[in-house]
């Protein structure tokens, strides 16, 4: 996936969808393209590329562990139960 900037930059107002990226000499294929979001807390969410947790840990950065995890629970009434099957680790 595509922040909306970086689509820009690559693709300019072509389709990227079904097209390739290079990330660290792999090339990825671009399944979507987020939405603008904009800026918060300093974090550009429209300038990053986004790819499958996997693939970060074993082709890219050669680790099998998660050092950070950022996630978010729907609903408040759902966070034990989101820490206790397993889907957010403490």
């Amino acid at each position: 996936m595509l922040g909306s900037t970086v689509k820009k930059e690559i693709f300019g107002d072509s389709d990227a969808i079904g097209q390739k990226v290079k990330v660290n000499k792999l090339n990825l294929d671009v399944i979507g393209v987020m939405g603008e979001r904009g800026t918060v807390a300093f974090q550009d969410y429209d300038d990053q590329v986004l790819i499958p947790i996997k693939t970060m840990q074993k082709l890219i950065a050669g680790v099998n562990h998660i050092s950070l995890l950022r996630a978010k629970v729907d609903d408040d009434k759902n966070i034990d139960t989101a820490i206790n099957d397993g889907t957010v680790a403490n």
